[in-house]
């Protein structure tokens, strides 16, 4: 019952995320309709880029329970600092309401990454991808190092599946991109 009870909230997660739809001034964007191949492959790059990143956070957090809190701050305030200073996202709007949407959009960050502008989409989509690559392997690396009482097939099984759901998830969205977006 766990399992099922974590599988639907992981697809209703990345349902939620994958049906994300960006409003923009221009008339355009409300004209499109993703066909269903699209649909498949938005939602595949989001369960695997969501399983990926919540597997890697679980698997420090089953061995350094409290340490995960510092871990997601630290991924929190770097992703503040990015969206504040325009390298991932140009957050509109001024002075409050700008820095308030810009924590909104950091702790959406911690997990996935959603763009909220268009310009420049390829640099803030390899950037996230790369800062979020290096966090699961140094995850991952260190619970595989410092688990004590674990059977070692079953430390490659974790991390393979980790490694191979974050390589999905990449390549379903360059899919996306090049061929349904």
């Amino acid at each position: 019952m766990f399992c099922v009870s974590i599988s639907v909230t992981l697809f209703s997660s990345a349902w939620a995320v994958a049906s994300y739809r960006r409003k923009y001034k221009t008339c355009e964007s409300d004209m499109l309709v993703i066909t269903w191949p699209g649909s498949v492959f938005r939602l595949v790059w989001r369960i695997s880029e969501l399983g990926s990143r919540i597997i890697s956070l679980a698997l420090f957090a089953s061995l350094y329970k409290y340490w995960i809190f510092l871990v997601i701050s630290f991924h929190w305030i770097t992703m503040c600092l990015c969206v504040c200073t325009s390298v991932i996202s140009s957050v509109s709007g001024t002075g409050f309401y700008r820095i308030i949407k810009g924590m909104v959009a950091a702790y959406v960050y911690i997990f996935c990454f959603v763009n909220i502008n268009r310009d420049n989409a390829a640099f803030r989509y390899t950037l996230f991808y790369i800062i979020m690559f290096f966090e699961n392997a140094t995850l991952c690396a260190v619970w595989m190092f410092m688990v004590p009482d674990v059977q070692t097939g079953y430390k490659y099984l974790l991390i393979f599946i980790t490694a191979s759901s974050f390589f999905v998830s990449v390549v379903a969205m360059c899919i996306y991109y090049k061929f349904f977006h």
